[in-house]
């Protein structure tokens, strides 16, 4: 799923606030949340598996003002739920509390903001620095899919700047990843490690449901 934001550089001129709650519709566009996702993507739609359950309650805690920690990583293979729970969260979080929400996957991320700079790689200023203000101040960032985005100095650099400053100032932020942590970039994973890791022990839901559709018949 590669995405673009809806409206370039729109944010909420009072989006450092994210303590402060607004209308919903204020911020729909630029949590960048696939609007597809607003029915399919929700607690509510959530194929229960026992090898799950803790996670699930791990995620629907992470969204209460009791959370042990503001650092949230879902870590488990391909289509095991990952992405499900984290956008399920981001839906919660813009819908029940209208708190300012961000979603993107990292590759795309990266992708975007790389855009923003000129031929010479000159950031264009203001934009760039909106961006990085926003991704920065939400009230909650999902990060999916994280170290799938190349790894280079520069983007190593963004991250490390994004997660730091939301560490620093205490902003919710859920890392889905199936990568392992000598994969990713070290500042950041141990940033990571002080907050909750769920790893989800569990096979790919796509896989379980081929393996029904080629399961033999019993015979009649």
């Amino acid at each position: 799923m590669t995405l673009t934001p809806s409206t370039e550089h729109e944010k909420p001129d009072d989006f450092n606030l994210p303590e402060q709650k607004f209308d919903i519709t204020r911020h729909l566009k630029s949590s960048n949340l696939p609007p597809g996702t607003r029915q399919t993507h929700r607690f509510d739609t959530w194929v229960h598996r026992k090898e799950l359950v803790e996670a699930v309650k791990a995620t629907r805690r992470f969204l209460s003002p009791r959370a042990k920690h503001h650092f949230l990583t879902l870590a488990g293979e391909c289509g095991c739920g990952k992405t499900h729970l984290a956008i399920a969260a981001a839906w919660d979080n813009l819908e029940a509390t209208g708190l300012t929400t961000c979603y993107w996957q990292t590759a795309a991320l990266m992708h975007y903001l790389r855009g923003l700079y000129d031929k010479d790689r000159h950031p264009a200023q203001p934009a760039i620095d909106v961006e990085l203000g926003w991704l920065c101040k939400c009230s909650l960032l999902v990060l999916d899919d994280l170290g799938t985005e190349a790894s280079t100095e520069w983007t190593t650099s963004i991250l490390d700047q994004i997660v730091d400053t939301r560490y620093i100032n205490c902003r919710k932020t859920i890392f889905t990843t199936n990568a392992t942590p000598q994969n990713l970039p070290r500042r950041v994973v141990d940033r990571m490690m002080e907050g909750t890791v769920i790893t989800i022990a569990a096979k790919s839901y796509r896989r379980l449901n081929k393996d029904k559709e080629v399961q033999p018949h019993e015979p009649s």
